[in-house]
């Protein structure tokens, strides 16, 4: 497998020789209780060979807190919004799945803390999820690369930089990009509009 993740992490978003992977992104309500913490799900994801074994992972994962998960396999995409009291599995749309940090299933997003505190999730959402629409078929790791380096709504945009004087800082801290049936993994540390992504591949 291939895992981009920090020191002392177990799991980490990335891909495995299978064609499966996923992204994440932070989710949040109002249930936080003991439970399984996300990390360890996430390595057991990166062990499975399609898109329903994971999903059976995370069925009988008691997780503690919320989590959103963009699975893919050889054949398909979705996304899963995941609580400790439930999971919503989200089909692509035409093709294309995007996410930021907000529930978009109808019932869950009633219990969603994060648009009131991060406004910008939702420009966000609709601002990756309308380009990749827009090339659709033309999609690639080069396109992402572009996309993920949009700087519309600045500060509060798709690549988004530390700005002075903020009480709680927020930036881009890093950028991933994966093709599953290549077997590759493109990686940039910090903000992916400063510079080259480095790429890490099978053997």
């Amino acid at each position: 497998m291939l895992m981009a993740t920090f020191g002392g992490l177990m799991g980490y978003p990335g891909i495995n020789d299978a064609g499966v992977g996923f992204m994440q992104n932070s989710l949040t309500n109002s249930v936080w209780r003991f439970g399984l913490p996300h990390y360890p799900m996430k390595r057991r994801l990166l062990e499975q060979r399609s898109i329903e074994d994971c999903l059976a992972v995370m069925k009988a994962s008691p997780v503690g807190s919320c989590g959103n998960y963009v699975l893919v396999d050889r054949n398909r995409a979705v996304d899963v919004e995941l609580t400790p009291d439930s999971m919503a599995v989200l089909a692509s749309k035409e093709g294309v799945v995007a996410h930021a940090n907000h529930f978009t299933d109808p019932e869950l997003k009633k219990d969603d803390r994060r648009p009131s505190e991060w406004v910008d999730t939702l420009l966000r959402h609709s601002g990756l999820e309308t380009m990749m629409q827009e090339r659709r078929g033309m999609l690639s790791a080069g396109t992402m690369k572009e996309l993920l380096s949009d700087h519309d709504g600045h500060p509060g945009s798709i690549c988004r930089h530390h700005q002075p004087g903020q009480l709680a800082p927020v930036k881009t801290i890093y950028s991933v990009i994966c093709e599953p049936d290549a077997g590759r993994m493109h990686l940039r540390l910090g903000n992916p509009c400063q510079g080259p992504y480095q790429v890490f591949e099978f053997d």
